[in-house]
């Protein structure tokens, strides 16, 4: 191309910069959002970016205890999803915010372990796991808090350990 060439961008640089400072802001806005199904107790992990209302990946997880919930009982009773928000984290900010349903997953998490530890036989376990499940789809998440704190000090009292 000629030197005084139309097409000719004078500021090559610049544009370099510009684009990968918006390349940069794009991935900076990134955030991981993290959605509980009340009616499975399975987990739905999404990329978005911003408030942009359209996920870049999603992947729906299950957890132990929707595994246990599955074989213990019927399936999933042809319930569609309801997913509640857990938690959004910021990709390089260290910045977590946790909704209403925040906890919600690691106490699940915690109940497949109590139920072990406790010996409790099948169909105690699957009292507790459709009372759980119950409590959530309800919302009633004070109860399900302290339906999880009432097995973790059954389990410690067990144990030998003061709560």
């Amino acid at each position: 191309m000629a030197r005084n060439s139309p097409w000719r961008n004078p500021y090559p640089l610049s544009c370099l910069v510009a684009l990968l400072i918006v390349v940069l802001l794009a991935i900076a806005m990134l955030n991981k959002r993290t959605y509980i199904d009340v009616n499975s107790a399975r987990l739905k992990r999404q990329w978005v970016a911003g408030s942009i209302p359209v996920p870049f990946t999603k992947k729906i997880v299950e957890t132990d205890f929707s595994r246990f919930v599955v074989e213990s009982s019927e399936g999933r009773d042809g319930r569609p999803p309801i997913w509640k928000p857990v938690a959004e984290r910021m990709l390089f900010l260290n910045i977590c915010s946790c909704y209403r349903y925040g906890g919600v997953d690691g106490s699940l998490h915690l109940l497949v372990i109590l139920f072990d530890h406790l010996g409790l036989d099948r169909e105690e376990k699957i009292a507790l796991a459709s009372r759980a499940m119950e409590l959530l789809r309800d919302g009633k998440l004070g109860e399900f808090r302290e339906l999880v704190h009432e097995l973790d000090e059954r389990a410690m009292a067990g144990a030998g350990v003061d709560p």
